[in-house]
């Protein structure tokens, strides 16, 4: 399995490489709803932000809208980055379920002292 988890100035992987920039807009993403998931698309130079519309602070549900303008704009994701709330990097079921892009590495993150901590996995979390 690969899953990396990040350590300031040092990445265990090339693959695992994020740009500070996307890493500073997907932990502002977190900030801005820290007792639910919030959910988005990273790119080499991006990261976009889609509007969890599952209702719950416990699962995901990515807004079909936005999934649709995030694809036609910027094609498929380099990586899906989600939160769980409190400190668990752990996939669940349900993350393997909305993991629609197989292609795709999934980010798991969670606020630890208000700052984003996060761990990636790479094929369908194998």
């Amino acid at each position: 399995m690969k899953n990396y988890e990040n350590r300031p100035k040092e990445s265990a992987n090339n693959e695992a490489d994020i740009l500070p920039g996307v890493v500073a807009a997907m932990e502002a993403h977190a900030q801005s709803e820290p007792a639910g998931e919030v959910c988005g698309f990273v790119y080499d130079d991006r990261y976009v932000p889609l509007r969890n519309v599952s209702g719950s602070n416990r699962r995901f549900y990515a807004d079909p809208a936005d999934v649709t303008i995030a694809l036609s704009r910027y094609g498929e994701p380099k990586a899906i980055f989600h939160t769980h709330p409190g400190s668990d990097l752990t996939l669940s079921a349900e993350d393997f379920r909305m993991w629609y892009y197989s292609s795709s590495t999934m980010i798991v993150g969670c606020l630890e002292n208000g700052r984003l901590r996060w761990k990636m996995y790479g094929n369908r979390g194998h």
